[in-house]
């Protein structure tokens, strides 16, 4: 009976060692897959935000291009209503109206010497 005994208990005892070497590789194997799954994790979330921080700043890079489109327009558009206003024939009228102002004839004009 003692042979017995003995014979489990040693059975015992490396059915503990071999449990605990397998339950540490596992512990190591289990860390490993943990970390793996934080770092896939992580990349999913790092690329989420990059995704939506790309979005964004396409979204502020067409209206940038849109109000300077806008812009060139209103200037295009000034450029045009300056020289409309400017013109000649503009301003003669509003002299001739507004001011009574004539073409000289001819007699009228006196030239005077630079010396």
């Amino acid at each position: 009976m003692n042979m017995s005994v003995r014979a489990l208990a040693s059975t015992n005892a490396e059915l503990f060692e071999e449990r605990s070497s397998l339950s540490f590789a596992f512990s190591v194997s289990e860390s490993g897959i943990l970390t793996l799954l934080f770092a896939v994790l992580l990349s999913a979330l790092a690329l989420i935000y990059f995704k939506d921080l790309n979005r964004c700043l396409f979204i502020n890079y067409q209206e940038t291009v849109q109000a300077t489109e806008r812009l060139i327009v209103e200037h295009d558009q000034l450029m045009l209503e300056e020289s409309a206003w400017a013109s000649p024939s503009r301003v003669q009228q509003i002299a001739t109206e507004k001011w009574n102002m004539r073409i000289p004839s001819p007699e009228e004009v006196i030239l005077l010497d630079a010396s």
